[in-house]
């Protein structure tokens, strides 16, 4: 359920994944309840609008990468 509200890119859908008195980290702002993270999401997407994370599984074998 987190990953599908994430992808929806819906702040409101993604913040009732967390307390109402939820303290998050982030290096640049300290967010403290819902509606700050609700802001702090939509501000965050609005930036990447058009950027995608590609996750690619590598694995090895003997001394070659694939």
């Amino acid at each position: 359920m987190a990953e599908d509200a994430r992808i929806s890119r819906n702040p409101h859908k993604v913040s009732l994944a967390y307390t109402e008195d939820s303290i998050g980290r982030n290096p640049a702002e300290s967010i403290v309840a819902r509606e700050q993270i609700v802001g702090f999401l939509a501000g965050k997407w609005a930036r990447e609008m058009g950027c995608r994370l590609i996750k690619e599984v590598w694995t090895h074998e003997g001394r070659r990468f694939a």
